[in-house]
């Protein structure tokens, strides 16, 4: 069960755009328009439309900004281990039971799906990837890991690149 959790610096950033108690410098910075998007969407292009929150792309403090702001993820995780680096995020969880290892999982992506959420941030369905690790023999006798996430399947895959390093499932 995801209870929500917020650190002091995370509940600051989730208002940072907005803040009438900012330092004037900062607040110059970001007040602004000038940030604005175009979505692009079954070829069909929306009209501009101004960015109300965040951070600007680009800037100096931005990558500590966000690292600040995605630090308390780890703390929806019950049954699994986390590795992030930057916007780089690997959720894991060792066993020996293929069904147990699949359950787990999936309810801790859901807990995550959950923060996103709450965090005004997504998750890529198309950049999620499940690999199942283990000897050849051992992934004979399995059945393949599918784990669902927002009502679909999350794609299986062989290796995963982490970092630049192909990680080959068996």
């Amino acid at each position: 069960m995801y209870l929500r959790p917020k650190n002091c610096v995370s509940a600051f950033l989730s208002l940072f755009h907005r803040s009438p108690l900012l330092p004037s410098v900062v607040k110059r910075s970001t007040s602004f328009p000038r940030q604005h998007y175009i979505q692009h969407i079954e070829g069909i292009l929306s009209n501009f439309g101004e960015i109300t929150a965040g951070i600007p792309q680009g800037s100096i403090l931005g990558p500590l900004l966000f690292v600040i702001y995605i630090n308390d993820l780890p703390s929806v995780l019950s049954n699994s281990e986390i590795l992030m680096y930057a916007d780089d995020t690997v959720i894991f969880r060792e066993g020996t039971e293929v069904c147990k290892i699949k359950q787990e999982l999936s309810d801790d992506l859901e807990n995550v799906n959950l923060w996103f959420k709450d965090n005004m941030l997504h998750m890529h369905n198309d950049k999620t990837k499940s690999v199942l690790f283990g000897t050849v023999k051992r992934l004979s006798l399995n059945d393949e890991l599918r784990i669902d996430l927002q009502g679909k399947p999350i794609k299986n895959a062989t290796y995963y690149k982490y970092l630049g390093i192909n990680i080959l499932s068996t």
